[in-house]
């Protein structure tokens, strides 16, 4: 069972390696038109349709959402926890996340439109999500 979770993972990882989205990922040279966000439109990306979001983040949801048996918070504590699993494995796995974790504690291209900063990575991805208590905040039309 602990191992079908995983192969599930590596599944959904290999669908998002293959999305429209990562393909265009490869090439980050980003146009973001604030207007149409705060008009709904919440991103706008030249050559990305809301279709390709919507996919891309419906699936890094079930990786990174703990509610779900193959989310990397659940394969931490499932799967590489077990002393049975080879060490090597366990340190790459731990490497793996915190490089994550540091990734998302880096700043992003991306400029705070009411505060003299740029959003940090993790903000972005948290925003795109639609789990981020600042998309009240800096999106609101009120």
């Amino acid at each position: 069972m602990k191992m079908r979770a995983l192969d599930l993972f590596n599944q959904r990882v290999d669908r998002l390696d293959r999305s429209s989205l990562a393909k265009r990922m490869a090439n980050p040279q980003y146009k973001l038109d604030y207007a149409r966000m705060q008009n709904g439109e919440w991103i706008s990306i030249d050559g990305v349709t809301e279709d390709d979001v919507d996919s891309f983040i419906l699936n890094v949801r079930l990786l990174v959402q703990d509610r779900d048996r193959i989310s990397i918070g659940a394969l931490a504590k499932d799967i590489f926890s077990d002393h049975d699993v080879p060490q090597s494995l366990r340190e790459q796995f731990n490497q793996d996340r915190k490089r994550w974790e540091d990734h998302t504690n880096e700043n992003s291209a991306i400029g705070h439109l009411t505060e003299k900063r740029n959003f940090t990575n993790g903000e972005v991805f948290d925003l795109l999500l639609g789990s981020s208590p600042i998309l009240m905040g800096v999106f609101s039309t009120v």
